[in-house]
């Protein structure tokens, strides 16, 4: 048996929205994997799925680079733990 926190889903609309994908009205989402260390900070950041592929991609990874998280704890010790979280892109 394992730690295992959900990530809920986010709907990112005070980050950087790609220029293109602005003017061309385009919403999405990407979903990835971040691997979040003893101390609550993003260690690794993984890509699994975008929609559309590629317009969204570095934007959230270097979102989510920025977060910082409660660490997890597992038998009464401070672990790292991956966490999958998938964001939302809307352009209103």
């Amino acid at each position: 048996i394992g730690v295992r926190l959900v990530g809920s889903e986010m709907c990112i609309r005070d980050r950087p929205y790609p220029e293109h994908a602005k003017e061309k009205n385009i919403n999405g989402h990407v979903t990835v994997n971040i691997l979040v260390n003893k101390e609550g900070s993003v260690e690794k950041v993984k890509l699994l799925d975008s929609q559309p592929e590629g317009v969204f991609d570095q934007v959230a990874v270097n979102s989510v680079k920025t977060w910082s998280f409660s660490p997890a704890h597992y038998q009464g010790r401070v672990v790292s733990v991956w966490v999958k979280q998938k964001l939302k892109f809307q352009v209103n």
